[in-house]
């Protein structure tokens, strides 16, 4: 189970009327605990009547750049988090959240350009990610942030100020509804002109995620360039969890026989499957690979999604991958059981 820790809150600012920025110190003694890398996002456990909730929020800070840790939260109608954020945080109070997490992180080893794209609260770990590719790196950057108006724009002079900055490789498209028609595979398509074989990075509310997914599918992008932050808040205890994955053999019997190998950090290993467990259980379970991706353990956060490349399973519940995810052979191990007596997965892919 997730670890949680007590953070003081030091500054709240107004990004847009229904958005805000947190600021968290992290104490010295904990300074281990909270190195992250451009990208990742927090997982808070939140007071909710006689009960906790838990919510994720991707850093908005860069490690190169920022001492503290910060996270944008925009309002949602009904949301339960991020209403909290925005109407009862204030500096001085203490928040519990998580280490860390996430795979939506930039290839440090790439020096290709970087196309991103955002929407909405989506630009959060965009912008950490360009705050640090910007420092560690000369990459040529392209983002693309699409809004319903302007004043729904969340750190439009920050990306202002940097495309100044660094006018020498980074470029800002702001796209906004109100000021011509919704955006288009014609226009993404525009916008990134000959520089298909970047790193794409790709974070926003779910239509427009798959418009650029699809479009970048159009333009035969290779899925190893592309990056997605998908997750999805997790079950509150008094809702009931319905999501179930979208597989033909969900109905199947799992089986307890098992060869199971992963692949994780270049090597090959072979470990045992404890039956009646997940294959991240079993994971987990072996004392060299404590170190695999992963986190909620719940399958609303994506952090153990991996490549199957050997065999079948069942998902028992899916609330993160998306259909073209699951037919591109990808699975979540934190709720998979085998349904082969072969089952390898991938988690380097």
């Amino acid at each position: 189970m997730e670890e949680f820790f007590s953070l003081k809150v030091i500054n709240v600012v107004a990004e847009t009327v229904d958005a805000c920025t947190i600021e968290l110190q992290v104490p010295s003694g904990m300074a281990d605990s909270f190195t992250y890398e451009a990208g990742q996002y927090l997982t808070f456990e939140i007071p909710w009547n006689d009960f906790k909730i838990r919510r994720c929020y991707s850093l908005c800070s860069a490690p190169e750049t920022q001492r503290t840790l910060s996270i944008a939260v925009k309002r949602v109608e009904g949301g339960r988090g991020s209403n909290w954020f925005n109407d009862a945080v204030k500096p001085g109070m203490a928040i519990s959240t998580s280490r860390p997490a996430g795979r939506f992180v930039l290839r440090r080893e790439n020096t290709c350009p970087i196309v991103f794209a955002a929407g909405g609260s989506g630009i959060t770990p965009v912008l950490s990610l360009i705050k640090s590719a910007l420092f560690n790196s000369q990459r040529k950057m392209l983002l693309i942030y699409a809004n319903q108006n302007r004043q729904s724009v969340i750190f439009d002079r920050a990306l202002e100020d940097l495309a100044k900055q660094y006018s020498h490789r980074f470029a800002y498209f702001r796209h906004l509804d109100s000021d011509s028609q919704y955006l288009d595979e014609e226009r993404i398509s525009w916008c990134v002109g000959d520089n298909w074989q970047s790193d794409f990075y790709v974070c926003g509310p779910d239509p427009f995620m798959n418009l650029v997914e699809a479009t970048l599918k159009n333009n035969k992008v290779p899925r190893s360039n592309i990056f997605i932050e998908r997750f999805s808040s997790p079950v509150d205890p008094d809702y009931k969890d319905v999501d179930i994955a979208p597989s033909d053999t969900q109905h199947d019997a799992a089986i307890s026989n098992v060869k199971f190998i992963i692949t994780f950090n270049g090597i090959d290993t072979e470990i045992p499957y404890q039956p009646g467990g997940t294959l991240l259980d079993s994971v987990l379970a072996h004392p060299y690979l404590k170190g695999v991706p992963h986190s909620c353990r719940e399958g609303h956060c994506g952090s153990c999604m991996s490549i199957l490349k050997t065999g079948k399973v069942k998902m028992n519940a899916n609330r993160v991958l998306s259909k073209r995810d699951i037919a591109a052979g990808y699975v979540l191990p934190c709720q998979s059981v085998p349904l082969t007596e072969t089952v390898w997965i991938d988690f380097d892919e």
